[in-house]
């Protein structure tokens, strides 16, 4: 298999797709496209087979085609048995302990755990928040801690490689991909790059650091 160094779930891409940013994202990470993975289930879950599912999900045709074009790209990642068992016992935790995890995200959890090279983008900050609670009852997946990235931190090496203008392009592409993005921006779009990334620093830790300390990799 090619050496996945990214691994993202269904929010992420489906939001770079809408904001027609998806490769340079990539290249603001230093990741090429064939280095992207995903669950096989969360790539059909997107169309990768489907065009009437990508235009539902996308919400444009135009965005449904940079996702059609996207997807073929990620590498599909079958879970081996071990992940499965792994994912399986997350997921069991997560119910006894009431914890708002779902079955996708536990999946990716399981394969990152294996891929000590990649690390994980997630839309879902429920997930990123629980991170701490779940890795006591499941001490392996504290291998994850520093390697989890959420939308912001990717915006955020967005406008760090290209500058404002790039995630101005991106924002008014398709203003309703991420609304706090969007608010952020129109607030903020008249100071520089550096009190912007401050900003998205802010956002993306006061979400998640609060309560999930360490875990969100360092931008």
């Amino acid at each position: 298999m090619t050496l996945v160094r990214l691994l993202v779930d269904n929010d992420i891409v489906i939001k770079l797709a809408q904001m027609d940013c998806y490769g340079d994202t990539l290249q603001a990470l230093g990741c090429e496209s064939n280095e992207v993975g995903s669950l096989g289930f969360m790539l059909r879950y997107m169309g990768k087979t489907s065009g009437e599912t990508r235009l539902r999900l996308a919400r444009d045709q135009a965005a449904a085609d940079r996702l059609g074009a996207i997807l073929p790209k990620i590498v599909e990642i079958e879970p081996t048995f071990e992940q499965q068992q792994l994912a399986a016992r997350i997921l069991k935790q997560a119910l006894l302990a009431d914890l708002d995890l779902d079955h996708g995200e536990v999946g990716l959890m399981a394969v990152g755990v294996d891929l000590d090279t990649a690390d994980l983008a997630t839309g879902d900050k429920r997930a990123l928040r629980c991170m701490p609670a779940i890795s006591i009852l499941e001490g392996s997946l504290s291998k994850l801690r520093a390697r989890l990235l959420c939308f912001e931190h990717l915006m955020a090496r967005l406008c760090k490689r290209f500058g404002m203008k790039r995630v101005r392009t991106a924002v008014t592409t398709f203003p309703t991909a991420d609304s706090l993005l969007s608010q952020a921006y129109d607030r903020y779009s008249t100071v520089d790059d550096g009190v912007f990334l401050q900003l998205l620093d802010h956002l993306g830790r006061k979400q998640i650091e609060e309560d999930a300390p360490g875990w969100l990799k360092t931008i």
